[in-house]
């Protein structure tokens, strides 16, 4: 649910994400994202060697396109979730 919020955000042109109080109130610590932007920062630098924008296009609108392509994808994985579901309407028990 939250990648099609931010999906259509993008999509709307907004400066950055809103989310719901209860979900921007949560915390996390500042080491576990320094964590994360380690490892994720070299991998991303190594990519964009080879990756090179191709498309002389605005950024906003190049933000609404990857917008509607997130939210699309975002439909799908909830899509695929729901057809995994029982027919019937039970739930099923763990093993």
């Amino acid at each position: 649910m939250l990648l099609a919020v931010s999906a259509v955000q993008m999509m709307l042109a907004r400066p950055g994400p809103v989310f719901p109080g209860r979900i921007s109130a949560r915390s996390f610590e500042t080491r576990c994202l320094v964590k994360v932007v380690r490892r994720v920062v070299p991998v991303t630098r190594f990519m964009e060697r080879f990756i090179r924008p191709r498309w002389a296009t605005s950024s906003q609108t190049t933000e609404r396109l990857i917008g509607g392509v997130v939210l699309l994808y975002g439909i799908r994985v909830i899509g695929a979730a729901a057809a995994a579901l029982p027919r019937d309407g039970r739930a099923v028990a763990p093993a």
